[in-house]
């Protein structure tokens, strides 16, 4: 009798440290941000092995603004720090009024990625990166062709 009583008592330990893990979803909201008066255009890819990468998303806003705001939902904690999970891209191009370009891949560049979540101000659930006159200064000249 004392074994099944030890088997019930391990039983409900179990189900009682199960109940109190999360189980359920994961949110994250994501924005980005332009705190420069030009014109803005974000395009998101999808690199591939083989081939040119794929265009999955382009996002636009003359001046200052919100560029990007979207929530989304995860079945795991980790998926909110992989890109392509996130933005459904891997890399991002940031095109300053069509005069210069701004590559974001792979943690590039160094210290300031929009595909590095790290980078982005992190309050609660919300992450949020700005795209600052920084960032205009260290694009490169695409000479009025970055489209």
């Amino acid at each position: 009798m004392n074994t099944n009583f030890l088997k019930i008592q391990i039983l409900l330990f179990v189900l009682v440290l199960y109940g109190c893990t999360d189980q359920g979803e994961y949110k994250g909201r994501y924005i980005i941000e332009n705190a420069t008066e030009k014109t803005v255009k974000i395009k998101f890819f999808k690199r591939q092995p083989i081939g040119e990468p794929i265009l999955v998303l382009t996002k636009e806003i003359g001046g200052a603004g919100i560029i990007y705001d979207e929530i989304r939902n995860f079945d795991n904690i980790t998926d909110r720090e992989i890109p392509e999970d996130v933005f459904g891209a891997d890399s991002l191009a940031v095109i300053f009024d069509g005069e210069k370009i701004q590559a974001h891949y792979e943690g590039l560049p160094f210290g300031n990625s929009l595909v590095f979540f790290s980078d982005y101000i992190q309050n609660s659930d919300t992450n949020r990166y700005i795209i600052t006159e920084q960032n205009f200064e260290n694009a490169v000249d695409c000479n009025n062709n970055c489209d």
